[in-house]
């Protein structure tokens, strides 16, 4: 598990929170503030509602936090989705009203608890009085039930708790909630009456510091002079460090006897924070590499190792030769799903196979004799990685043999070069055209090669569900470029949110960055450091769904660059079934002029049409920032108009299937 990373406690601010005077306490809603900014939070997402005004007005007195603001509930959850993906911190919070505020936002959740986001799902409730009372209020089922909406939320919810005013108790709960989500990497609800807000805590607990597992307790509200009893948050009961090196050992003696090993990373390592050491092992192993479609992004696919996504039977069929060639796959992190595996077609034959997961490594079936064992458990993720880095830099750097004796097979930096012209990653064949460029029409099998040459280093790339997601698996990303999706869930329209929170964690640590430098006083390096662009890459169906967040990327000043894949409905839904279905069409609306609709200044935004190749190619050179500028200046929106039956690649050939069996349901073969 991740270790649990908080900012250092600063007792000058922890002592002059806004709306607090007493000189020896905290209002309860400060208390929380601090351990989110604590924790590296700077945004908070939601609705304001009447059981939300005292931490809104928290939030908004100069609590250190800035208030997103968003459309509606569900637009905020899927922000901060986004915002827990791409923030250096790894953490998000959502504030919304009690019933009909928090239920708004439970799909969204349940995606955060899918992926294994860490979101806080903050409800402000009714007062404790009308509680006790069980009154009929607005929001409610007027049947004197008060729990009945925090239940619906404790499914999806790794923690669960409600403030009751009792100062050491709320404290505790707070932190609870807030170290469970990070240890579980899932969403957590806490419940805050509007008269529970500004309770008071002893300002003196604000010194406990979050990764305090064990509390102290204080009738008279005093903190005990001991300090607390500090605990790692990690698995129950950790490996020793010789179980680590002996599993290791057991793996660089199957790699050792392997005649072609090649190593393919998977999702968890990105779900549990392990996404730099498992790029320093890549370089470490010197082995060639792939991605599964869930971790795309994780290995920087501008190295010459890098050998492409493996999509099971969709895989592309140079990536499918080079990986049946492997003697050993080591697989890391993997998590199965039929999104993930091709529909469960990514199966590896057990001879083969060398899975390293989040506690377990279960080694070749035809090479326990070398191995000793055919599986261990009880492992830490993290403590594996590490140790077979640093084993395997050493032995780059000694040139010694792995075990058995025999030669490496790790490769040297000499032949880097040759790895790089064998695993070369292909383009899928562009379209042969017949017609002049302008009079091209648009398809998709142009359309991703070119979004490929399009995309610049450090770019933030957001893909909805659907033709978006299928294809972008066949695009070569740049470097260091964070591909998001939700290729799990799966929530048709969830992007666009989550692109509101992914754009104001890129700038939050933009300014971080900036600031730091600043502080250095090496001005030459702030004025280089670059504000990644957000590409968002929407379905027109999808976009339906969440359109009004458009209105808050032009409240917050957001500048992303919307590409809206504009094929008259659900073309994911088309190619399963029912091509020629009217529930599978939607309204054309005008892309183009959405921005100016929600608001956004003429001089603010651009707004552009495409229909033919030519049209295409020109808006990517308009968009293409130029060299010297930090960031797109405006919000741009491109209607991206495409046949309705057109579809990428693999969705392609998936649908051929579905359509051929006539089927309900998707990989009909796995429902009974």
């Amino acid at each position: 598990m991740p270790a649990l990373i908080e900012k250092p406690i600063d007792t000058a601010t922890a002592l002059a929170l806004p709306h607090d005077d007493r000189p020896s306490s905290v209002f309860v809603g400060n208390f929380l503030l601090h351990r989110l900014r604590q924790l590296g939070i700077g945004t908070v997402f939601g609705c304001p509602g009447d059981f939300t005004f005292g931490i809104c007005d928290l939030i908004d007195d100069n609590s250190g936090l800035e208030w997103a603001g968003n459309a509606n509930e569900l637009g905020a959850a899927y922000a901060a989705d986004g915002y827990a993906r791409v923030s250096s911190c790894g953490f998000a919070a959502v504030v919304t009203t009690w019933g009909v505020g928090e239920l708004s936002a439970l799909n969204g959740l349940g995606g955060a608890y899918a992926e294994r986001l860490p979101v806080l799902h903050i409800v402000g409730s009714p007062p404790r009085a009308q509680v006790a009372k069980k009154l009929p209020i607005h929001h409610s089922f007027a049947n004197g039930d008060f729990d009945s909406f925090s239940n619906m939320s404790r499914p999806i919810s790794c923690a669960h708790e409600q403030l009751t005013g009792d100062a050491w108790s709320d404290a505790d709960k707070i932190d609870h909630v807030l170290r469970t989500a990070m240890k579980e990497r899932r969403p957590a609800y806490l419940n805050i009456p509007t008269d529970v807000v500004f309770e008071l805590i002893p300002r003196q607990r604000l010194a406990v510091p979050l990764s305090a597992w064990h509390y102290p307790t204080s009738a008279d509200g005093i903190l005990p002079s001991t300090p607390p009893q500090e605990e790692a948050l990690a698995i129950a009961h950790p490996p020793s460090s010789a179980q680590i090196q002996a599993c290791v050992g057991q793996i660089l003696r199957v790699l050792s006897t392997a005649a072609d090993p090649v190593v393919i990373l998977d999702v968890n390592l990105m779900r549990f924070g392990h996404t730099k050491r498992a790029r320093k092992l890549v370089n470490a192993l010197g082995l060639p590499t792939f991605a599964a479609p869930l971790s795309k992004g994780l290995i920087d696919e501008t190295s010459p190792l890098f050998g492409g996504t493996f999509v099971g039977a969709s895989t592309l069929p140079h990536i499918k030769e080079r990986l049946d060639q492997a003697d050993i796959i080591v697989r890391i992190g993997h998590l199965r799903s039929d999104t993930n595996t091709g529909g469960f077609s990514a199966d590896i034959g057990p001879e083969r196979l060398l899975d390293i997961n989040l506690d377990c490594v279960t080694f070749p079936a035809e090479n326990v004799h070398v191995a000793q064992t055919r599986a261990a458990h009880n492992l830490d993720l993290a403590s594996i990685i590490a140790d077979l880095t640093s084993q395997a830099e050493l032995l780059r750097k000694t040139s010694s043999a792995l075990g058995g004796g025999k030669p490496s097979r790790l490769i040297s930096d000499s032949e880097d070069a040759t790895v790089s012209s064998k695993l070369a990653l292909s383009r899928p064949p562009l379209d042969g055209l017949k017609l002049p460029l302008e009079r091209t029409p648009l398809t998709h099998n142009y359309m991703w090669p070119r979004f490929g040459e399009f995309f610049e280093q450090d770019d933030i790339v957001v893909v909805d569900t659907g033709t978006a997601s299928f294809g972008i698996t066949d695009v070569r990303l740049s470097k260091n470029c964070n591909l998001v999706s939700q290729m799990l869930y799966n929530s048709i329209g969830w992007s666009t949110g989550a692109a509101v929170g992914a754009a104001v964690a890129a700038r939050e640590d933009y300014n971080a960055r900036v600031s730091q430098a600043q502080a250095q006083q090496d001005q030459e390096a702030a004025s280089g450091i670059k504000e990644p662009r957000v590409v968002l890459i929407v379905g027109d169906g999808a976009l339906q769904m969440t359109a009004q967040e458009i209105s808050t990327f032009i409240r917050l000043d957001l500048k992303p660059l919307i590409f809206v894949l504009n094929n008259s409905g659900y073309t994911i839904e088309r190619a399963l079934h029912g091509p020629h279905r009217d529930y599978n069409g939607i309204v054309d609306w005008r892309y183009a002029d959405l921005v100016r609709t929600f608001g956004a200044h003429e001089d603010r935004h651009r707004s552009h049409i495409v229909e033919t190749v030519a049209d295409f190619d020109d808006v990517l050179q308009r968009l293409a920032s130029d060299k010297g500028q930090n960031t797109p200046n405006v919000l741009s929106i491109v209607d991206v108009r495409l046949d309705k039956l057109d579809a990428p690649r693999i969705l392609a050939a998936l649908g051929s299937i579905s359509q051929a069996r006539n089927a309900y349901g998707y990989a009909p073969e796995y429902n009974h």
